[in-house]
């Protein structure tokens, strides 16, 4: 059985999508939404980078592909 924990981002954005916010609020949430997403991909992708070999190899991707995703930039998917 599947768990999803609701995170406070997906909280301020169902909030924003479902209630009558002024504009700018609106816009605050989804960029401050975007900017913790930037970060959170910037961890994972640093945390990758310092896998090793056997760690990799544990969850299936191999060293070529995991620097190809820890060389990406913070923005692209």
């Amino acid at each position: 059985m599947s768990e999803h924990i609701i995170t406070t981002r997906e909280i301020a954005l169902n909030l924003a999508e479902r209630t009558q916010l002024p504009v700018a609020s609106t816009m605050a949430l989804k960029f401050a939404n975007m900017v913790a997403c930037w970060s959170d991909r910037s961890k994972q992708r640093r945390a990758l980078s310092k896998l090793s070999d056997q760690q990799l190899d544990d969850i299936g991707v191999s060293r070529t592909r995991a620097t190809a995703e820890a060389n990406k930039r913070f923005w692209q998917q």
